[in-house]
């Protein structure tokens, strides 16, 4: 039976519905008599009917909504005194003091960053008495993995590197304690207490950390571990190097 034919003419008669008898269930059982009655109440009562497909959204209307929410979300930054890194260039907040340029004042922030990265690695106390150098050596290269991995979510802030390789052979040999790291450039006082900036494209630098965490024991002597660090494979911010790869070169210096 077409179920969308136009309904038979009512003779002379008009329909009352009351809620003993409301429209649906007497539509279906006067325009489709062969179905059971007891289909109404076990498929259509109490039930949702979906009569027309619902409109997509175009592509262009989603791009719309996705720039009013960023712009929302800039606004409300905005009421809350949070100050964008345009804002920041504009005041100067990342210009450095050249006078604040001297290698000992910023010695004491190396050592914290040194403390750092012994909590980062996770390394022990140094003991009294050191293992052999071929149990060291062993121990280093079983973890170097994992050394790996916590060197990329790293900040490198108050490490000292030294320019290994360069396309500009002047910039060969320098060193210095990073006071800021950008996308692109370390910049580093050096020892003569000049301000440097080295780019990271181009550049190998290497660095290296103590194989045990501060203690009483320690010593200026004490193994360390040594890392060549590519530039051009590290040119991103702390926060976006977490699933970036870099080649790391391991030696124990005793």
């Amino acid at each position: 039976m077409d179920v969308y034919q136009p309904l038979p003419p009512i003779q002379g008669q008009r329909l009352t519905f009351i809620s003993s008898k409301p429209f649906v269930p007497t539509l279906i059982e006067t325009c489709l008599p062969h179905i059971p009655k007891t289909t109404y109440s076990t498929r259509v009562e109490n039930q949702q009917l979906q009569l027309f497909n619902p409109p997509k959204q175009s592509a262009d209307k989603v791009a719309r909504e996705a720039k009013k929410a960023r712009r929302k979300k800039a606004q409300e930054k905005k009421r809350e005194c949070v100050m964008g890194k345009r804002k920041a260039m504009e005041l100067g907040v990342w210009e450095f003091d050249k006078r604040l340029a001297k290698w000992e004042i910023f010695w004491p922030v190396h050592r914290m960053w040194e403390t750092y990265m012994a909590d980062v690695m996770g390394f022990a106390l140094r003991p009294e008495h050191l293992p052999a150098k071929e149990r060291i050596e062993a121990s280093v290269k079983a973890g170097v993995g994992a050394i790996q991995a916590k060197l990329l979510k790293a900040d490198f802030h108050g490490c000292i590197v030294t320019v290994k390789d360069c396309k500009n052979a002047s910039r060969i040999g320098g060193e210095g304690i990073v006071v800021h790291e950008t996308s692109n450039t370390f910049k580093v006082v050096t020892r003569e207490d000049e301000l440097k900036v080295y780019p990271k494209q181009g550049t190998v630098f290497s660095f290296s950390l103590p194989l045990f965490a501060p203690s009483p024991h320690s010593r200026e002597s004490d193994p360390r571990i040594s890392f060549d660090l590519y530039g051009n494979q590290f040119r991103y911010r702390a926060g976006e190097r977490a699933g970036k790869k870099f080649k790391p070169k391991e030696t124990i210096e005793l």
